[in-house]
């Protein structure tokens, strides 16, 4: 079978075909070698066989492509022929189209010039007809200049104007002759003139409320296309009238003046929009007669603008002069009490006027309320009066320490009973829009109230110190006066547990009299005023009485913006730091007599003892008055409100404090001196856990263990060197972490 193979197959395409990515010849060989089922004996000479079957099919392959290839380029040659025919017609078309084009542009240079040529005549027939009209005018100018001339002395305004339009036509027709200069400074001065005597005449108009002359006042104005005129005769005007109304009163220095000249302006401002509202219409285009005039707002805006710049002379910024004489602070609340009157009731007068009907809000966007008279309001009007009232019931000086903590308990009570009191005076006086100011006011006030249980405090701060002083001048060993504590913790208790619920009561009161004021807010004109004021984002700043923090912390509030601070920040952060300050006199007083114990410590023979001497049994006497006195305040301390746990963290911590000041006063430390204090500090170390754990006594604890650590670690080095002194060898610390704010003064005491 194989040699029939041999002799008769001849290779074809289809035998190399596979069905995988790339032709693997090893696997084709391989298939075929099994196909044929060759014997090995045979096996070179069938792969000869193969061989040469596979080079006649390379050979037949060949001859194929160069068959193919031939044909190929036998057809290439009429397709060459059809390519370069078209070539040659695109190109005789790129030139016809060249000329087409170049056609073209020589028509529209054609065109273009016979236009030019148009234009210029054109303008050559301007000129003369220019020309022309200049010559027949050239006798009747100067005429017509004196009618014109005589008509505005005549008071015919709208004729002159009438004239004065013409001669501006005629002027044209002078602009190519020399004399065009002279006759446009003619032209000028003659509309000058009718200018001037338009206003006068409209001035007066105003005056003798004649609204037919104000209405040929106004076709003169606009026909000069001078309409601001007419706001600036009315500005004028009123002006004048409120100017001598405010001189009226003579008004000087003295509140009272000063409020009755405020009065008079109001009251001649409203007076002259009623009796010139007609008048004031006249001013206005036709069309807009149905509305109040734009004209209107201006003159109200110019008039209280006025005042306020006269208010500011005698006012002054309002942001110095805080701390003033009682005399002074009373007539400056006066004025400001008075001016806050007469401004609220003179602008709901003005908003009702029918000249201002719908219109208030555009002069209420003006600077008609100026800042420095706010300032006072608040400062007079608000805090002053709380302070007064804060200042009266504040904490008693004069009085033995336990009955002041009683009578400052009372007067607290009191004070935090007057947030209705306080807005009810807000709302007599017709302010009740200043709601923002008033609560932010209450909040600096209450916290200037319980920064003055300062003074109460350093009294009792101050009689520790001085009853310390005299235990250690009579020679008492540790100064303690259980009746002194007794009283400063009920001094605590005042603040920790009774003040604090009456000041959340003080809160909630607070906030339901700001809902008050609020809803009984109307939209009254002085309310528009304000609103518009505090829209300026930097109101705050602006205003700054009493503070620009309290402010922007009470808008935020009534707005209830994020991130706000609650009610009454400022007096909710004075009261803690109140109740933190008397808690340290508390800590001090328990931790004093530690001090008084241990004032010798420092100074002791023990440090200083030769190493030869016996080693330390036990703790030194004064340290073990330590825990004594320590377990001696429990007692005392269960029967405050709080727990005897929640005050033993701080009172060992300050004791811990005291021991650390003491070891690390030691001056000189010796082997057995250093043995001696880490006994002592062993004892102290056990101390926290007695007197309980529960919580807070960790942080005394870790320094008396870091503080023992480092004495220990230290004394070992202190022998270790000593023993290499004896034995020659150099000596070499050990490393280890020790507490860094003990190893300076300790290493000095021990000599390393």
């Amino acid at each position: 079978m194989a040699e029939k193979t041999e002799t008769r197959e001849r290779l074809t395409l289809e035998d190399f075909d596979s069905h995988e990515a790339a032709f693997d010849p090893v696997a084709w060989l391989n298939s075929r070698l099994s196909k044929s089922n060759v014997p090995f004996e045979k096996l070179d000479q069938h792969l000869a066989s193969l061989s040469m079957s596979c080079q006649l099919l390379c050979q037949d392959t060949s001859e194929s492509i160069e068959l193919a290839s031939n044909q190929l380029v036998s057809q290439l040659k009429p397709s060459a022929r059809d390519l370069e025919r078209m070539r040659q017609e695109a190109s005789k078309g790129y030139g016809r189209l060249g000329d087409v084009l170049e056609g073209m542009k020589d028509a529209d240079q054609r065109k273009r010039s016979g236009l030019r040529g148009l234009a210029e005549i054109d303008a050559v027939k301007t000129r003369v007809e220019t020309a022309c009209s200049a010559l027949r005018e050239v006798g009747s100018w100067d005429r017509k200049v004196k009618d014109c001339e005589s008509l505005v002395h005549a008071g015919n305004l709208p004729e002159a104007l009438g004239q004065l339009v013409g001669l501006k036509g005629v002027l044209d027709a002078f602009r190519m002759l020399p004399e065009f200069a002279r006759k446009s400074e003619q032209l000028t001065k003659l509309q000058e003139q009718l200018l001037s005597a338009a206003r006068r005449r409209a001035r007066a108009a105003v005056e003798r409320s004649s609204a037919e002359e104000l209405r040929a006042c106004r076709e003169v104005f606009a026909g000069l296309q001078r309409q601001d005129e007419a706001a600036s005769i009315a500005n004028g005007v009123f002006l004048d009238l409120c100017e001598r109304a405010w001189q009226s009163q003579g008004p000087g220095a003295a509140a009272g003046q000063v409020t009755l000249g405020a009065r008079a302006v109001f009251d001649a401002l409203a007076q002259a929009l009623e009796e010139r509202w007609p008048l004031l219409q006249a001013l206005e285009a036709p069309d807009s007669e149905e509305e109040p005039p734009p004209v209107t707002v201006t003159a109200v805006k110019a008039v209280l603008t006025s005042l306020s710049t006269k208010l500011v002379e005698v006012i002054g910024d309002g942001r110095t002069g805080a701390q003033v004489d009682e005399d002074t602070a009373n007539t400056r609340a006066s004025m400001a009490v008075g001016l806050l009157g007469v401004y609220v009731d003179g602008f709901d007068r003005l908003a009702q006027c029918a000249a201002l009907l719908g219109r208030w809000a555009e002069v209420a966007g003006h600077e008609v309320l100026p800042w420095p008279l706010l300032r006072e309001v608040v400062r007079f009007v608000l805090l002053r009066p709380m302070e007064d009232d804060s200042n009266a019931l504040a904490p008693p000086q004069k009085q033995r320490p336990s009955e002041a903590v009683l009578a400052a308990d009372s007067n607290a009570t009191r004070l935090l009973q007057m947030p209705s009191t306080w807005s009810r005076r807000l709302e007599s006086q017709g302010a009740s829009q200043l709601a923002v100011p008033w609560l932010a006011a209450v909040d600096e006030a209450n916290a200037a109230y319980w920064r003055q249980w300062d003074r109460l405090i350093d009294t009792f701060d101050n009689t520790l110190k001085a009853r310390s002083q005299e235990a250690s001048a009579a020679g008492n060993t540790t100064g303690f006066d259980p009746s002194f504590l007794q009283e400063v913790m009920q001094l605590h208790q005042v603040l920790h547990d009774d003040l604090p619920a009456k000041f959340a009561s003080f809160q909630a009161d607070t906030m339901q009299q700001v809902g008050r004021l609020r809803s009984s807010q109307s939209e009254s004109a002085f309310s528009t005023v304000l609103k518009e004021k505090m829209k300026d984002p930097r109101w705050c700043a602006l205003l700054g009485i009493p503070s620009e923090a309290s402010l922007r912390s009470a808008a935020d509030f009534i707005e209830g913006s994020a991130g706000t601070s609650g009610v009454l920040p400022a007096a909710a952060a004075a009261l803690a730091r109140a109740e933190a300050k008397v808690r340290g006199v508390v800590t001090r007083c328990c931790a004093e007599p530690v001090s008084k114990i241990l004032r010798a410590y420092p100074e002791m023979q023990e440090w200083t003892r030769p190493d030869s001497d016996e080693a330390a049994h036990g703790p030194l006497q004064c340290i073990t008055l330590v825990p004594e006195h320590l377990f001696s305040l429990m007692p005392q301390l269960e029967k405050s409100q709080e727990s005897s746990l929640q005050w033993l963290p701080a009172i060992l911590e300050a004791s811990v404090d005291v021991v650390v000041e003491k070891v690390l006063h030691i001056k000189q430390l010796s082997a057995a001196g250093a043995q001696q204090l880490s006994v002592d500090l062993e004892y102290l170390r056990k101390v926290p856990d007695a007197l309980g754990s529960t919580g807070g006594t960790e942080a005394a604890a870790t320094r008396l263990r870091e503080l023992l650590e480092t004495v220990e670690f230290l004394a070992a080095q202190q022998r270790r060197k000593k023993e290499c002194a004896a034995q020659g060898t150099a000596f070499v610390e050990e490393s280890r972490a020790i507490a860094r704010w003990a190893e300076r003064p300790l290493r000095a005491a021990m000599g390393l």
